[in-house]
């Protein structure tokens, strides 16, 4: 890697006549952003919904911290993460990002949502019907296909890409979009852009019209336990 350079005495993102411009770092106050790296893992910052009688979230042992959720032997046990405080509304104007990287135990016999969405108790339903508004991949049970959905009210704005990724067992994937802030949303896999999904010419129909969560959900897709291992999760969105 090439040596960094060295800005000493500091970098501005503020206007020159604002109170931060000589702030010797980028304006914190222009992004909202959540970021969690698994260093540990606080039960009451989540909704936690659980199905089955003892599906888990604990830290485990793993380089750069790493979280794992584990269901229970019945099909469709799982357990679902929603962060306290629906903080994400995209709308046109605002540019949003976000990331994850985990891997699953099974491939196929798996279930998963990771993005943002309206807080619910249900969020996997097969075909992204599981929450009315949200931005997020789901790999549904008996396949290893990843779809990124966009949706207001599911099944009246819904619109998605599909295959966005394939799954494989035991090997950590990064997933990420990027909203522009206008009517298209890129998605990434491994850090590559993969493609973009259009919101067309009215991003009103598609974009969520209520506050979201960072959210992470996992069932099993047969009568056998399985985990997802989840290595961090991050969002952010222009203020």
């Amino acid at each position: 890697m090439a040596n960094p350079v060295s800005f000493t005495a500091g970098v501005s993102t503020a206007l020159k006549s604002g109170v931060l411009h000589k702030y010797p770092a980028p304006d914190p106050t222009k992004i909202f952003t959540y970021w969690n790296d698994f260093d540990n893992y606080i039960a009451g910052d989540w909704t936690v919904t659980v199905v089955g009688t003892t599906p888990t979230a604990a830290i485990t042992d793993g380089a750069f911290g790493r979280l794992l959720l584990t269901t229970t032997g019945a099909e469709n046990d799982g357990i679902q993460l929603q962060k306290v405080g629906e903080a994400f509304l995209p709308i046109a104007g605002k540019k949003m990002w976000f990331k994850t990287k985990f891997q699953v135990s099974d491939a196929t016999q798996s279930d998963f949502l990771f993005g943002i969405a309206v807080t619910d108790t249900t969020a996997i339903v097969a075909a992204g019907d599981g929450v009315t508004d949200g931005i997020f991949f789901q790999k549904d049970d008996a396949s290893t296909s990843v779809t990124l959905y966009c949706q207001k009210d599911a099944t009246t704005g819904q619109t998605s890409a599909s295959s966005v990724a394939t799954i494989v067992a035991a090997v950590d994937i990064e997933l990420g979009f990027e909203f522009d802030g206008v009517s298209a949303i890129k998605y990434f896999v491994d850090g590559v852009h993969k493609g973009t999904l259009s919101l067309t010419t009215s991003p009103a129909t598609y974009l969520p019209d209520t506050e979201c969560s960072v959210t992470m959900a996992f069932l099993t897709g047969s009568g056998d336990v399985r985990t997802a291992n989840i290595d961090y999760i991050f969002a952010a969105i222009e203020r």
